[in-house]
């Protein structure tokens, strides 16, 4: 397992100059913006803004905090907010986010016919065996059964069979689990 504190996050402007994130991870290991298999990233969304476009890459996004009106093109908009569930959409499609109230969201983006990704929210999780490769993202404190703490935004990075048990338990996370598996088409939005 592998320990990616929230300060060693690398921040950078957003592929369309509008904005800020931060990125997670990122693989393969030096991959940039047009070559990585997928990238994890985080962002600050005050005001509303359009999202950058990425050829040939899916993504899907959960909200953190605040609250947001996604639309893509040629698709219902779907409202998010930190109680909604991920919303996965092509990345080379025009894409636009009403600003309801600032928000942080997590983006995961993969390319399309190489990775696939199941981004799902737990809560008060005790312990967590990777199925394959996982990176959780804590959204609170931690003590894991090692004695090691654990903040809030920092990743834990499992491969696959790898186990995680905590002594404190984050009271949430993200577990974002990265598959090999090729997609035919790309997601439709929901």
């Amino acid at each position: 397992m592998r320990v990616l504190l929230a300060d060693s996050h690398v921040r950078m402007p957003w592929k369309n100059g509008g904005g800020e994130t931060t990125e997670v991870a990122i693989a393969p290991a030096g991959a940039s913006l047009e070559d990585f298999a997928w990238r994890i990233s985080m962002a600050k969304v005050p005001n509303s803004a359009s999202f950058s476009t990425f050829a040939g890459v899916d993504r899907t996004l959960a909200v953190l905090d605040g609250e947001m009106i996604v639309h893509v093109e040629n698709s219902a908009d779907v409202r998010m907010c930190a109680r909604s569930k991920p919303y996965s959409f092509p990345g080379d499609v025009p894409t636009r986010a009403t600003v309801l109230k600032p928000v942080v969201d997590l983006n995961i983006m993969t390319r399309r016919g190489v990775c696939s990704v199941n981004l799902t929210w737990i809560g008060n999780c005790g312990r967590f065996e990777a199925a394959r490769e996982t990176l959780l993202l804590l959204q609170s404190d931690a003590t894991l059964e090692t004695g090691q703490t654990a903040g809030r935004d920092d990743v834990l990075w499992l491969a696959s069979g790898e186990r995680v048990a905590f002594s404190t338990a984050p009271a949430s996370l993200w577990a974002v689990e990265i598959g090999a598996e090729a997609r035919s088409r790309p997601p439709r939005p929901q």
